[in-house]
């Protein structure tokens, strides 16, 4: 059945409702209340019966069939494991995930930009992300702020005032397109700064 834009959403969800009741009341019927389901162990078989016992003596039985899905268990209401199982994280089983980590292989990547800071400055979110990735990757830092420490900004544009202004805190520091780390982690070592200069 199509689903219908036009169509009120309660409407729907009535519709819904009914099939549902419609499904409940024929598996009902069709299933047999002393019928042994394979999976169920002899001591769900006596809850289920006990829990028959108890309708019939409280005088609940459902002849319509409408409430009759209440009265039907799942294995999964049933089970014990639902309750018994563990959620919580023990802190020796985190320290045993964290070895067994540890003992897990790991790329090595050349450490290219070991001791190199860098300053991202003017990128969208997404590039210095993705930039910031690398730099960790292969061994640099990242300044949140230009500092005596960094040795070099990566932006795509700088102005010659930006750069004075980059110089007068490090004389040493370069200024360069982010394409240049994408560059150096290509050929797994630094590559001239040449052509990424402003």
């Amino acid at each position: 059945e199509d689903y219908n834009m036009d169509e009120d959403t309660d409407d729907e969800i009535e519709r819904a409702q009914k099939k549902i009741q419609e499904q409940e009341k024929e598996n009902v019927k069709t299933d047999s209340p002393r019928k042994k389901r394979k999976s169920e162990s002899p001591n769900k078989e006596a809850k289920k019966q006990k829990k028959e016992d108890k309708s019939s003596k409280n005088g609940r039985r459902h002849e319509s069939g409408e409430d009759a899905a209440y009265d039907v268990e799942t294995d999964e209401e049933n089970s014990d494991d639902a309750y018994s199982a563990e959620t919580d994280v023990e802190d020796d089983n985190l320290k045993d995930l964290k070895s067994t980590l540890k003992k897990l292989p790991s790329p090595d990547y050349p450490q290219i930009f070991k001791g190199s800071t860098f300053f991202l400055k003017g990128l969208e979110e997404k590039e210095a992300k993705l930039i910031e990735r690398y730099v960790i990757c292969y061994g640099g830092e990242i300044s949140p702020y230009n500092q005596r420490s960094v040795g070099y900004i990566l932006t795509k544009a700088a102005s010659k005032s930006d750069i004075r202004d980059a110089k007068a805190v490090n004389s040493s520091v370069k200024v360069l397109r982010p394409d240049w780390v994408f560059k150096c982690c290509d050929k797994l070592q630094l590559v001239s700064t040449e052509r990424y200069s402003f």
